[in-house]
């Protein structure tokens, strides 16, 4: 039996799945081994879509998840700043080199200020990434870090976008997100955003629910997403577009979405999701 919306799922050419907080269960957190199993299995399937991933690490960290991708499996890496092909093994980056030159600037103003608060860095490519110390929230060290830049270099601020996970702060190169990751990726496989649906739990994936959302693609959170991606899609749900939040936790719903594809699609039977 396919849950109550599996309706809006009807010509899915694709499922595209944010990883911590959705996938799996939070940061350097592993799912259940039964959980795996069944993503598995979805994946070896005979099946009429595709799976891809998007994360705000670097796509070489997501390539331990591709045996869950099956057939031509795709990841957006950094935050839209990379596409990884998982047959080709092929990096495609997505930025451009007068855009780069800006994040290393702002790489050498931020550094200094975030070791002195004792927060880490993530070595990234085409953005940057900053844990913030024991004790503080990321929300609030997202806030820190942005009014740092605008006291020190306030044109250079205007040109980068400040974003907040779970356990970490983003900083990308306006143009480069989620989102125009998820383009480029529709465009490699010639899939219209109409026949796309993506789930995601964090700030960062509110951009890709907007492109997929224009597109009348299919726009899904976890119960476990933060408040905002909450509101998003209820704004979304009332402006009747075709978006739910599953009353299912990270890894669950992306089981239960991926089955009720399954079933839209190829009229197989409902998996387990539990």
């Amino acid at each position: 039996m396919t849950s109550q919306n599996g309706k809006h799922l009807e010509g899915i050419k694709l499922v595209l799945i944010d990883i911590e907080g959705t996938l799996v269960p939070g940061k350097d957190v592993d799912m259940r081994p039964h959980y795996w199993g069944l993503l598995k299995g979805i994946a070896e399937r005979k099946r009429n879509f595709l799976i891809g991933l998007s994360t705000g690490r670097e796509a070489a960290y997501a390539v331990r998840f591709v045996e869950l991708l099956g057939r031509n499996g795709k990841i957006i890496g950094e935050s839209g700043g990379e596409l990884y092909d998982c047959d080709t093994k092929i990096t495609l980056l997505l930025i451009k080199d007068s855009k780069l030159k800006l994040l290393r600037q702002a790489e050498r103003l931020l550094d200094e200020y975030v070791t002195n608060r004792h927060g880490t860095k993530e070595p990234k490519n085409t953005m940057l990434t900053y844990n913030p110390p024991a004790g503080v929230q990321t929300h609030a060290f997202c806030d820190e870090l942005e009014a740092e830049l605008s006291l020190k270099k306030p044109a250079l601020r205007g040109e980068l976008d400040f974003t907040f996970s779970q356990s970490a702060v983003d900083i990308t190169c306006k143009g480069i997100n989620k989102g125009t990751g998820a383009l480029e990726l529709a465009k490699m496989v010639a899939i219209p955003l109409n026949s796309i649906a993506i789930i995601g739990d964090s700030m960062n994936d509110i951009k890709a629910f907007a492109i997929i959302a224009a597109g009348n693609g299919v726009c899904v959170a976890p119960s476990n997403a933060t408040q905002e991606v909450k509101e998003y899609i209820n704004l979304l749900i009332r402006q009747g577009k075709p978006a739910y939040i599953s009353d299912k936790h990270s890894t669950g719903a992306v089981l239960e979405l991926l089955s009720d594809v399954l079933k839209q699609t190829d009229g197989s039977a409902k998996l387990a999701t539990e």
